[in-house]
């Protein structure tokens, strides 16, 4: 009970009503929006080895309707599907800054390279 009266003093109640029936004891949306400063972590979810973190982000509505779509073509949650586009363009970009700098230290990658390095990848 000491813990409600402190919590109501403390912040604004939101307004709702809990299934008990009583009013929630959580911030106004005014103050909960400054104690999100951090990503809350979570544990895995099953089959991955790494915790997961809540983040908020703002997307584009065409592409937020085009993401939702295609992860529900292939089965897969919207999280599942934009963690997997952007471990792709993080992938893509490290290969970016590699090739940079085997070039810088190299010379540029010819041509002729990239079709015997493609050749040698089919067996």
């Amino acid at each position: 009970m000491i813990e409600t009266l402190m919590a109501r003093t403390i912040y604004p109640t939101c307004g709702k009503i809990n299934a008990m029936g009583n009013k929630g004891i959580r911030p106004a949306r005014s103050l909960r929006r400054f104690t999100a400063a951090a990503p809350a972590v979570t544990t895995p979810p099953r089959g991955r080895a790494e915790p997961v973190s809540k983040i908020s982000v703002t997307i584009d509505s065409a592409v937020l309707r085009d993401a939702r779509a295609a992860a529900k073509r292939s089965g897969r949650t919207l999280s599942a599907h934009i963690s997997e586009a952007l471990e792709r363009d993080l992938r893509r970009q490290r290969m970016a800054e590699l090739v940079s700098e085997f070039e810088a230290e190299h010379g540029v990658i010819s041509a002729a390279e990239v079709a015997r390095a493609i050749a040698s990848w089919q067996v």
